[in-house]
C-alpha cells in the first residue's frame, strides 16, 4: 500500500484540520502508513495549550505527526511546546518527507 503525506495548514478550530485527521485515521485504519505534516496555522493544534483530539487520536493510532519549526517559532512556540510524539522539523526535513512518501493529500 501506498504510503500518504497528509498536509494541513488550516488553524485548528477549521473544518479542514478535522477533516484532514478523520481521512488520515482512515487511511491507516486501512492499513496504509500515513503522516500528517502541521504547517502555518495547523502548527497550533500540535501544541500542548490546545486540547484537539484529533491530534491525540492521530498520535493513538500510530499515525506520525509533524510540525514546521519556523512557523511554530513564528507563533511564539518552541518544539517543547509541541504535544508528545508531534516532531518539529525543518525545511531540509521536510523535503525528506516528501521523498519518504509516494503520495502527498493537501487538506488546505
Amino acid at each position: 500500500m501506498k504510503s500518504v503525506l497528509v498536509w494541513v495548514n488550516s488553524a485548528p478550530s477549521s473544518s479542514n484540520l478535522s477533516n484532514a485527521f478523520q481521512i488520515a485515521q482512515q487511511m491507516r485504519a486501512q492499513g496504509r502508513a500515513v503522516s500528517i505534516f502541521l504547517a502555518q496555522d495547523a502548527v497550533l493544534a500540535g501544541t500542548r495549550g490546545n486540547q484537539i483530539a484529533p491530534v491525540v487520536s492521530a498520535l493513538q493510532a500510530g499515525i506520525a505527526t509533524y510540525a514546521l519549526r519556523e512557523d511554530l517559532a513564528l507563533r511564539g512556540f518552541a518544539s517543547a511546546a509541541l504535544w508528545d510524539g508531534v516532531r518539529a522539523v525543518d525545511y531540509a526535513q521536510l523535503v525528506e518527507l516528501f521523498e519518504q512518501h509516494e503520495q502527498v493529500i493537501g487538506a488546505l
